[in-house]
C-alpha cells in the first residue's frame, strides 16, 4: 500500500531498510503525501473578531473573510498548547483546519512581525487599488506627538481593522486618531485604533522614575497596565491640587491618558500610623523598609521626601535607619511618609545568649563566639529605661524582668567607652 500510493519509494537500489534513521527531511516528505491523501483542506489568514458568546470566529484572508462557529469539539491551539475559545485575540494568525468541510482545528501563532507601532493618523487612502496610511509615530519616550516622524504604509489585503474592540472600516479612521499599527514585510496587517483620550481606574502598584517616567496601575479587573507620563500632568489628590511626586504607590487613581500619555491623575489615599520594628532597609533607587508589628511582617516604599526623626540627629535621613530599631512610621497608601526612631549614628549589635539578668542595674550578660578571633566571649549589655524589649515571635513588648537566662537575642546600641548600650532587645527564643 505505502509503495503503490507513493508515500514511500525505498532506498538507493529500490532497497527496504527497516533499521536506517530516517532523516527529518525524509518525515517532511512522507508527512506532506499522506496530508494530501486525507479529507483535511486548510485555510490561512488573520483573525477579525472572535464572539465568544455566538461563539463564532472570522478569519480575513487575503481575498475574503471566512466565518465559522466555533463547536465545542473543535481543537483550538496556541502555538501548539491547547487554548478555549477565551483565549483567541484578534489579530493572530489562524490556520483553520477542513475535515469533511466541517471545522476540525484553529491554530493559532503570535504574528511575526517587522514592527509594532502607537500613532496618531495623519491621513488615510482607500482610492486606487492599495489602500494606505500615514500616522504620526508615537514613541515610548515621547511626552506629545510629534509631526517630524511621519511614516506611510500599505495595508495588507487581510488587514484588519477595529475601532475600540469592534470591526471597522479605513474610512472610519480619521485624522487625529490615536492607533496601534502592527507591521509584517513592510504592510499593515492590523490596525487598533482607540479613543485620543481614555480614563481609567485603579490602584498605583508601583512608580518608575528611571529610564522612562512611568506608574504601573493595577486596573479594576485585574489587569495591570502600565502608563508613560506627559510632560503636563494635572493632579489633583484628595480633593486638592497638587505635585506629580505626591502621588504615592498604594494611591486609588483615576488616570486620564491622551494619545497614550499620562495627562491627568485624580488620586485619594488612606494615611495611618503604625509602631514596630524596622526589620530590614533596603537601599535601591526605590528604597523600601521591612517592619514587624506583632506576628505580621509588611515591606513598605519610602516616598522620595520621606521626613526622618532622630534624636540629636538634625540632618537624619534614609541611611540613618538600622534593622532592629523600634520606630513609628506614617504610612500613605502603601508608602511610608514619616520615620520616628531611636537610632543613632554608630549603631552597632550584640547576638548571643543571655547568660544572666540583672534586673537592678539594667544589665543582661550575652555570650557569644567573636566572628574574628572565634573566641568566646560573655558581654554586659546595658539596657536603657526607654530602651525596647520585643518578644519576635509575638511582637509583645517585654520587660527585662522577663528576660529569661538561654534566650536567644539581638541588642541593637551603641558603644559609649566600650560599654554597650542597648536601645533595642529583640528575643528570639525564649
Amino acid at each position: 500500500y505505502v509503495t503503490n500510493n507513493g508515500l514511500m519509494n525505498g532506498m538507493e537500489d529500490n532497497k527496504f531498510s527497516p533499521n536506517t534513521d530516517v532523516t527529518r527531511a525524509q518525515a517532511a516528505v512522507l508527512l506532506y503525501k499522506l496530508m494530501n491523501m486525507t479529507k483535511y483542506t486548510y485555510h490561512n489568514g488573520l483573525v477579525a473578531s472572535m464572539d465568544t458568546a455566538s461563539r463564532i470566529i472570522k478569519v480575513k484572508g487575503s481575498s475574503e473573510t471566512l466565518q465559522y462557529t466555533v463547536n465545542p469539539s473543535v481543537i483550538l491551539r496556541f502555538e501548539g498548547s491547547p487554548i478555549t475559545i477565551n483565549d483567541v485575540a484578534t489579530g493572530y494568525d489562524a490556520v483553520i483546519t477542513l475535515k469533511n468541510d466541517s471545522l476540525y482545528a484553529i491554530d493559532f501563532v503570535t504574528p511575526l512581525l517587522d514592527q509594532e507601532m502607537y500613532a496618531s493618523v495623519a491621513s488615510t487612502n482607500t482610492s486606487g487599488s492599495k489602500a494606505s496610511i500615514s500616522v504620526y509615530e508615537i514613541l515610548e519616550t515621547d511626552t506629545s506627538v510629534s509631526n517630524d516622524k511621519k511614516v506611510s504604509f500599505n495595508l495588507a489585503d487581510n488587514c484588519v481593522i477595529t475601532y475600540d474592540g469592534n470591526s471597522a472600516t479605513l474610512k472610519e479612521i480619521k485624522s487625529g486618531t490615536y492607533v496601534k499599527l502592527t507591521v509584517k514585510q513592510g504592510k499593515v496587517t492590523m490596525i487598533s485604533a482607540l479613543s485620543k483620550t481614555d480614563t481609567v481606574s485603579g490602584r498605583i502598584s508601583d512608580i518608575q522614575i528611571t529610564p522612562i517616567c512611568k506608574i504601573i496601575v493595577e486596573l479594576l479587573d485585574g489587569d495591570t497596565a502600565e502608563y508613560v507620563l506627559g510632560d503636563e500632568v494635572t493632579v489633583t489628590k484628595n480633593g486638592s491640587k497638587a505635585e506629580l511626586s505626591e502621588v504615592l504607590s498604594g494611591d486609588t487613581v483615576s488616570v486620564t491618558t491622551t494619545y497614550g500619555k499620562v495627562t491627568k491623575i485624580v488620586a485619594t489615599s488612606k494615611t495611618q500610623e503604625k509602631s514596630g520594628v524596622i526589620t530590614e532597609v533596603i537601599i535601591s533607587a526605590a528604597p523600601k523598609i521591612t517592619i514587624k508589628i506583632g506576628e505580621e511582617t509588611m515591606t513598605y516604599k519610602v516616598a522620595n521626601d520621606c521626613t526622618f526623626t532622630i534624636p540629636g540627629k538634625a540632618d537624619a535621613n534614609f541611611y540613618d535607619l538600622r534593622a532592629g530599631a523600634a520606630a513609628t512610621f506614617e504610612i500613605e497608601s502603601d508608602t511610608v511618609v514619616e520615620i520616628k526612631t531611636d537610632v543613632a549614628e554608630g549603631v552597632t549589635q550584640v547576638t548571643g545568649t543571655v547568660v544572666s539578668v540583672n534586673t537592678s542595674y539594667g544589665v543582661i550578660q550575652v555570650s557569644y563566639v567573636d566572628s574574628v578571633s572565634g573566641t568566646a566571649i560573655t558581654e554586659p549589655v546595658f539596657v536603657k529605661n526607654k530602651a525596647t524589649i520585643i518578644d519576635i515571635s509575638t511582637g509583645n513588648a517585654l520587660k527585662i524582668s522577663a528576660v529569661n537566662s538561654g534566650a536567644k537575642i539581638t541588642a541593637f546600641g551603641s558603644r559609649n567607652s566600650g560599654i554597650f548600650e542597648a536601645t533595642t532587645v529583640n528575643v528570639t527564643t525564649n
